[in-house]
């Protein structure tokens, strides 16, 4: 997309698709969660499309259809996933994923967040000393100037908080 509209080069570093609702039932799917998945993955494939075709239809009482989970399941994995994460973890145990742990992270990446975060680390975290020594730098030269210091300390101090800026 940004190689498309260089408009959007100009403003943004870069674009890609993040779920933190995905992300965050992910990281907080529950035994119970995963049951209630497994359950929905035993539907047959037109039984689930019909059923996720919108929220409401998903959280409906379906009493009279003992292999549908319990409406209070579903609402509980809608809140924590929402319908598309739901679709990921159906499509996920149909192709054999069988554990927990392995389908939370399957989900967890879907979601986007850690390329997020490995992005946030690569981009500010390596910058983290620069930061820390540039605020320091400006602090020292601030408590020279209130203090009328030697001329010469703050113009060194200047200096270096100049070429920081440029590392």
């Amino acid at each position: 997309m940004l190689s498309e509209h260089s408009q959007l080069r100009n403003l943004l570093y870069t674009i890609f698709p993040v779920s933190g609702l995905l992300g965050w039932g992910a990281k907080t799917l529950s035994p119970e969660d995963f049951a209630t998945l497994e359950q929905l993955a035993a539907l047959p494939m037109e039984e689930f499309k019909s059923l996720t075709k919108s929220a409401k239809r998903f959280n409906k009482e379906y009493s009279d259809r003992a292999n549908i989970p319990a409406s209070i399941n579903r609402k509980q994995l809608l809140s924590k996933l929402g319908l598309y994460g739901i679709c990921q973890g159906w499509e996920l145990i149909q192709r054999g994923i069988k554990n927990q742990d392995e389908l939370k992270d399957k989900l967890l990446e879907f979601s986007g967040l850690p390329k997020l975060q490995d992005l946030v680390v690569s981009h500010f975290g390596n910058r983290a000393f620069l930061i820390k020594l540039n605020n320091s730098l400006k602090k020292n030269i601030s408590c020279m100037q209130s203090i009328s210091t030697e001329q010469y300390l703050r113009k060194r101090c200047q200096n270096i908080r100049a070429n920081s800026d440029n590392v």
